[in-house]
């Protein structure tokens, strides 16, 4: 065969590809719609801090608290937790280190004692007031 005479070779599709016009549409239809968003949108080695966010809160293993600094661990990362503090706890034994428990709460008189440094969050300190 010729390539003259070939006229019945088939031709190189030269049309563009096809754009999903749906997708933007869709996405900006579940976002009005109030539907949960559940794909990660920021790239780990580009944005970690959002990225983290993302991973922790979409995959429901923690919950922000309306208290700064504060959060809330949901069942699957208090599990992760409690096998990290056995296998913690193994290992520290085994090297004669004896556990030991710091208080959570803090007395008013010893923030007084530090209050330039207790300043830049005063505000997000709460207090007991009554036990």
């Amino acid at each position: 065969m010729s390539a003259e005479g070939s006229s019945s070779a088939p031709k190189a599709n030269k049309a563009a590809p096809k754009v999903n016009k749906m997708a933007p549409k869709a996405k900006k239809a579940a976002a009005s719609t109030g539907a949960a968003q559940i794909g990660i949108e920021y790239k780990k080695d580009v944005d970690f801090p959002n990225w983290y966010q993302q991973v922790v809160t979409r995959s429901e293993m923690l919950e922000y608290y309306d208290v700064s600094g504060c959060y809330i661990l949901r069942p699957w990362a208090y599990r992760i937790w409690q096998e990290i503090q056995l296998w913690f706890d193994g290992e520290i034994q085994e090297l004669g280190v004896e556990n030991s428990y710091f208080p959570m709460f803090v007395p008013a008189k010893n923030l007084e004692k530090e209050k330039d440094h207790v300043e830049g969050f005063a505000a997000e300190v709460a207090w007991v007031t009554k036990a």
